[in-house]
């Protein structure tokens, strides 16, 4: 079961009872910030990999 932590921010692995000590406002903003700053980066990151893993796997070296 998902876990909402904040409007915009939703934990969906397990959550133990003790995750709230871990999960601060703090560490869950930070991870927020760092989601909002390189997620466009990091899906474009991705994408090639993906294109690049179909070369490879086509024989390209």
């Amino acid at each position: 079961m998902p876990l909402d932590i904040a409007a915009n921010l939703q934990i969906t692995g397990p959550v133990d009872g003790r995750a709230h000590e871990v999960l601060t406002p703090e560490a869950l903003a930070f991870v927020a910030d760092l989601h909002r700053t390189f997620d466009v980066r990091r899906r474009e990151l991705l994408a090639a990999r993906k294109v690049r893993q179909a070369a490879f796997d086509a024989g390209a070296l």
